[in-house]
């Protein structure tokens, strides 16, 4: 009410609340205020938004910015649902969205480098982000009539909401040393 008395008519706040069982959930909470010109009483009218899908975006590209990848994507592990986005340099825009990330990434299908078949699962790889929150998986695989080596670049970024995200980029050229 102080600040509506000094001229403020409208203010937002940007805050979080913790889950155990399901993460961080992210809002933005606004009051509109006025007055009521029947009594001069000061009105608020509160909403709420909630803004965690685009603070998790925000975070997975916090962790990627800087690196190369053709491919960057928000997962859930619980859910398998996924989120494929681009950064333009100011705004991220949602390129895709689905229900299995396990069959969009085709693991399993890839012969991975220094991986046993039990890490090539989506709770393989949940384990091992939960042990290191962030970890490196090469892959080969063919495109037409070329060998290709992929890297995968796992991230954690909400154990409790089970939120985790990954950028890939052809690596062929480091690993071979030659351009196919």
């Amino acid at each position: 009410l102080e600040i509506y008395k000094k001229g403020v008519k409208k203010a937002d706040l940007i805050c979080y609340y913790d889950i155990p069982e399901s993460g961080k959930k992210w809002l933005r909470i606004c009051v509109d205020m006025t007055r009521d010109p029947a009594t001069s009483d000061i009105i608020g009218i509160t909403y709420s938004q909630d803004l965690t899908e685009i603070k998790l975006n925000e975070l997975a590209l916090e962790l990627m910015i800087g690196s190369t990848y053709e491919l960057m994507l928000r997962a859930d592990y619980k859910t398998g649902k996924y989120v494929i986005f681009v950064y333009d340099g100011t705004v991220q825009k949602v390129t895709k969205r689905g229900n299995d990330i396990f069959s969009y990434l085709h693991l399993g299908e890839h012969r991975y480098l220094g991986w046993s078949d039990e890490d090539v699962s989506l709770a393989g790889i949940w384990k091992r982000l939960q042990e290191n929150k962030e970890f490196r998986a090469y892959y080969e695989t063919r495109d037409g009539k070329v060998n290709r080596v992929k890297k995968l670049h796992f991230y954690l970024l909400d154990a409790a909401a089970g939120q985790f995200c990954l950028g890939c980029r052809d690596v062929t050229y480091e690993v071979y040393g030659v351009k196919n």
